[in-house]
């Protein structure tokens, strides 16, 4: 079986003049990836969407380096 991964990354995006801060302050939306997992041949797809968090990140870079071995 063989998978095609396509990835997407936001990156963070800038909020303009947010409310309560100071010029001194930027306001961000954090960052967010969408990742599509196909298989192919079939007509079998998932999409996932997230925000990046620090602790998923590592955690979800454990799950595939147990999994690589």
């Amino acid at each position: 079986m063989a998978l095609s991964i396509n990835v997407f990354n936001s990156g963070y995006k800038p909020i303009p003049n947010p409310p309560g801060w100071t010029a001194q302050q930027q306001a961000t939306w954090p960052a967010s990836t969408s990742t599509l997992i196909a298989v192919i041949g079939m007509r079998r797809r998932r999409l996932i969407t997230v925000p990046i968090r620090s602790a998923l990140s590592r955690q979800n870079a454990g799950r595939v380096a147990g999994n690589c071995s």
